[in-house]
């Protein structure tokens, strides 16, 4: 844990500036929704099929990732860094007091992985997206690197088992 505390203090330190905190706060608290909105506009164009389904995925992931963040997290009950006084809060503190494993990066990489399989193309730039997302969270000090860690993971995980269901729903509809 020690060196996760450092990893924060460092990224505290290298983004101290005020545009550096403004950074820190855009990807921590604001990335999220533009994601959301790009998964969005994913889904509009009805002639793509592959991609309408990766953004229908991408949403159902997402939920699923956010519930299995949320019942984790409450069952291993591991507090934020800022609750144990080991970083400074650039944003607002989140309503849960519990860190691992990050909501955040677990819904980001969820969306990721759809818009991945979906188009690789946009899966680069939703992989890009969640990085900067789960760096922000840990820059802002509301996680530590291993809570996006396992964010990634849960959110992984999730797109898995959301792509499973999918392709057996469809399988059947077919037949």
């Amino acid at each position: 844990m020690k060196g996760e505390i450092e990893i924060i203090h460092g990224l505290q330190t290298l983004f101290q500036s005020p545009a550096g905190q403004g950074f820190v706060v855009f990807c921590a608290r604001w990335l999220i929704f533009v994601f959301v909105v790009l998964v969005a506009a994913t889904g509009i164009p009805k002639q793509n099929k592959v991609l309408r389904y990766a953004a229908y995925e991408a949403a159902c992931a997402a939920i699923l990732a956010l519930f299995i963040a949320k019942i984790l997290s409450h069952s291993i009950g591991r507090l934020r860094p800022f609750l144990v006084g080991e970083s400074v809060l650039f944003i607002p503190p989140p309503l849960s007091v519990f860190a691992f494993p990050s909501s955040h990066a677990s819904v980001a990489f969820a969306i990721a992985g759809a818009l991945a399989y979906g188009n690789p193309t946009l899966g680069i730039i939703g992989f890009i997206m969640a990085f900067f997302i789960a760096f922000g969270r840990v820059a802002s000090g509301v996680h530590y690197p291993s809570d996006v860690f396992g964010g990634l993971i849960v959110g992984l995980i999730s797109f898995g088992i959301v792509r499973l269901i999918h392709r057996a729903i469809r399988a059947k509809e077919v037949h």
